[in-house]
């Protein structure tokens, strides 16, 4: 890969939750600083609890991705830790380069 720039350099944060919970994650991405968001149906996976599908289960999983500055990833993931307290969740932060840099 080539060189890139500071200026393109973002953190990404996935996050797994159950639907039900869905609402609860974006208010947080929101309050978090993150400017936007991708959510994406989870197709079946295997955890902690084993392996899981959604057919016919009141839990199925989405996956929201985000991508933002180091600062608003940073306190948006403290706060899904304290949500995840209450619960079932996992989240994911990586550096990634974005082709397009963010605006502001």
């Amino acid at each position: 890969m080539a060189s890139s720039s500071a200026a393109g350099r973002r953190i990404r944060l996935e996050v797994i939750v159950e639907q039900a919970y869905l609402e609860r994650v974006t208010v947080i991405l929101d309050q978090g600083g993150m400017q936007g968001y991708t959510v994406l149906p989870c197709m079946s996976g295997k955890g902690t609890r084993g392996t899981w599908t959604p057919e016919g289960a009141a839990n199925a999983r989405v996956m929201i991705v985000a991508v933002g500055k180091d600062d608003a990833a940073e306190d948006t993931a403290e706060m899904l830790r304290q949500l995840f307290d209450e619960i079932p969740g996992v989240a994911f932060l990586s550096e990634v380069d974005a082709v397009r840099p963010l605006r502001a």
